[in-house]
């Protein structure tokens, strides 16, 4: 327990045992969130410019990278960067690129937020295919 919950602590006690006080009412200090209100994912904190995780072509695109990786990640920022760069990558020449793939939840958001087919351009994939873990031999599960 740190020193300002046992103060806040010690207080409070003081407060609901002082002479006088009745015994139907009690202080209590309401519990707060201190990032209410803000965008806090992903190590991320912001109070504006997040309204895009309730945009529904946001949250259908996510929700695709969601399914291929099999767990959330919960970096809602960071895709809505990817998919904000694949848009821009849509209007010039070439063809797509991402390395280091892994489970591929951006590029499934990717291939879900843009019109792939008034597209002439390729998505390639690029990844060592091995998971990002190993024992202390260098033995993958």
């Amino acid at each position: 327990m740190t020193l300002k919950t046992r103060i806040r602590n010690s207080l409070l006690w003081a407060l609901n045992h002082a002479p006088g006080v009745p015994n139907d009412s009690q202080f209590a200090l309401v519990p707060r969130d201190p990032w209410a209100g803000w965008y806090a994912e992903d190590a991320v904190r912001s109070v504006a410019n997040h309204g895009f995780v309730d945009e529904p072509g946001f949250v259908k695109a996510y929700e695709r990278g969601v399914r291929a990786a099999g767990w959330d990640f919960e970096i809602r920022w960071r895709v809505h960067v990817a998919l904000w760069a694949a848009a821009a990558g849509a209007r010039i020449a070439g063809d797509f690129v991402e390395c280091g793939v892994g489970r591929g939840m951006v590029s499934s958001a990717v291939l879900e937020s843009l019109p792939w087919e008034d597209l002439e351009k390729r998505f390639w994939l690029i990844d060592t295919f091995l998971p990002y873990w190993t024992d202390a031999e260098g033995a993958q599960p």
